[in-house]
């Protein structure tokens, strides 16, 4: 019942911003001013996050800057006269989660305005820019989080990040609620910005996130069937968000066409890259190594690259995941197939193959400093134990 109401709620948000794009809706100068006195890093607090203010545009943010003033910044913004909703809401911004995706969106950025700005001085670079790109950051983590936070509700998690889950300090509707307001003022945010086509890319990651949770409730009967849905799945419910993001940045930047084009493929396949991973650290990792409950995803009946790539070799698990995992022992023998089977190793030399298409479209960028970086980021995605 809470799912459906959830992918309701998503689904009207969506609508809302579309109408928002139609009519080039933006907030009232009076409600954008109220935040303004809060973050002396911009004129405009919906279009700056301070964040990344204290490093120069053509800097490499750290983690460390991105841990303390990431999460501190988008709280600022949820503040609401519920004490409930406030504490829910921020429940997950406590500087602990990896902030992957902030952090690719402001290298992202920053690499499509050193493009087009490499011969003039850093003074010179238009700071509206600079302001709306973290704008997007900040707006890419809350969404995030927001759908994290519904993910809680949907799959009844008990842990997330190494501390208990959301859904488990608060009511069901408090939680789906929590979400549903972050989601809202990361609206308001993506308003304020007024450009269109960014409105536009943000509507489709909302209703990629609705669409996605729904295509896995399903599995199909044909093998190859199966794989391109969760390909279209793992797009859908991860990628969409990153390459959508990173794209806006580009379109902000004013790039062009074939920056657009690379920026969104990178993010996509880092996306897609992302998430074949955290299936195979879901099936490979422990609890306390991913500080959140793991084979979460048999236990729900969901059949995930490693589990598809398995039963290629070990028909007898077709029958179990046409059955979702709901007979006694079917989670315990799914896994131990699995783990001696060759769907753990093809699922990570898939997510190799992302990462590499990842890395050539990085290399589209002229800037050697963020493309390196922004490699790195796709390396690492494949060393990742949490």
């Amino acid at each position: 019942m809470w799912s459906n109401r959830i992918f309701s709620t998503r689904f009207g948000l969506f609508m809302n911003l579309q109408r928002q794009r139609l009519t080039q809706n933006v907030l009232p100068t009076s409600k954008r001013c109220k935040y303004t006195a809060k973050h002396p890093f911009g004129p405009n607090e919906a279009a700056a996050v301070h964040c990344t203010a204290i490093t120069s545009p053509c800097s490499i943010p750290t983690s460390e800057d991105l841990q303390v003033h990431m999460h501190a910044s988008i709280k600022e913004d949820l503040v609401w006269e519920a004490k409930a909703l406030n504490s829910c809401s921020h429940e997950y911004f406590d500087g602990k989660g990896k902030l992957l995706r902030p952090r690719v969106v402001i290298l992202m950025g920053r690499a499509c305005r050193a493009s087009l700005h490499c011969d003039a001085p850093e003074s010179d670079w238009p700071d509206i820019i600079e302001q709306h790109q973290n704008t997007i950051a900040r707006i890419t983590e809350m969404i995030h989080t927001a759908s994290l936070v519904h993910d809680d509700v949907i799959d009844e998690a008990t842990s997330r990040r190494g501390k208990t889950s959301v859904n488990n300090l608060y009511t069901e509707k408090e939680c789906v609620l929590a979400g549903d307001a972050i989601l809202a003022r990361a609206t308001y945010l993506l308003a304020d910005i007024g450009n269109t086509r960014v409105i536009e890319c943000f509507a489709q990651v909302i209703e990629d996130l609705v669409r996605g949770e729904v295509m896995q409730l399903g599995l199909a009967q044909d093998a190859e069937q199966r794989f391109s849905n969760y390909i279209k799945k793992s797009e859908a419910k991860t990628a969409s968000l990153l390459s959508r993001s990173c794209k806006t940045v580009a379109i902000l930047a004013e790039a062009g066409d074939a920056i657009e084009e690379a920026a969104y493929g990178y993010g996509r396949h880092l996306g897609i890259g992302f998430q074949l991973i955290d299936d195979v650290l879901d099936i490979t990792q422990s609890s306390a190594e991913m500080g959140k409950e793991t084979s979460v995803d048999l236990k729900l009946g969901l059949a995930t690259a490693p589990v598809l790539f398995a039963s290629e070799e070990y028909p007898e698990l077709l029958p179990m995941m046409m059955r979702k995992f709901q007979e006694d022992g079917d989670v315990e023998a799914a896994h131990e197939i699995i783990m001696r089977s060759n769907g753990i190793p093809r699922t990570i030399e898939l997510a190799a193959d992302h990462a590499h298409d990842a890395i050539k479209c990085a290399r589209e960028l002229k800037q050697e400093m963020f493309v390196d970086e922004l490699t790195a980021i796709a390396k690492k995605l494949l060393t990742r134990t949490k």
